[in-house]
């Protein structure tokens, strides 16, 4: 099911009761800019500065020094939201995916220095990922491709665990 894909030039919302947010940086698109929803705040990113978040449960930690994340001004914080940008007009040579959680306002964790309310707003939270893309597409290894006379089949196994008779 292909998921729809927010327009960067303006700022897009994530709420707890929504999809997620999928956005691009890409050669024509340069900058995203996001924000969270009333009664979500987004949850802080790794302590190191050249590093965002891999996995969209932001437990694991991705290189993103090819990138410039701009936190809200204080004064402007509702309206502007968040910008993730590329840091010169020449993008990576391999492409990768970054996230960001908008979690419950709450009296612990989010972002720093933001307000904190405890116990209002939403109980979910909503995922943001942003696709960075590469210079130029990233070719298909030629043991992936099909040729002629040659099927592809998907498999999904699934393992279960219970009692067996005999």
């Amino acid at each position: 099911m292909q998921q729809p894909v927010a327009k960067a030039s303006e700022v897009q919302s994530c709420s707890g009761s929504a999809t997620p947010l999928f956005l691009r940086l890409s050669s024509t698109n340069q900058e995203v800019k996001f924000k969270c929803g009333a009664g979500l705040q987004l949850r802080a990113k790794p302590e190191n500065d050249e590093m965002l978040w891999g996995n969209a449960a932001c437990t694991k930690e991705v290189d993103a020094s090819s990138l410039i994340f701009t936190p809200p001004t204080s004064k402007t914080k509702s309206e502007s939201g968040y910008s993730l940008k590329v840091k010169s007009d020449a993008l990576l040579k391999t492409p990768f995916t970054v996230y960001f959680l908008c979690d419950p306002t709450s009296s612990s964790g989010g972002d720093s220095g933001s307000k904190q309310v405890t116990g209002s707003g939403s109980s979910t939270t909503c995922l943001i990922q942003v696709s960075v893309f590469s210079q130029k597409p990233t070719p298909v290894p030629d043991a992936n491709k099909c040729k002629d006379g040659q099927v592809a089949l998907a498999i999904n196994l699934y393992h279960e665990i219970g009692h067996f008779r005999m």
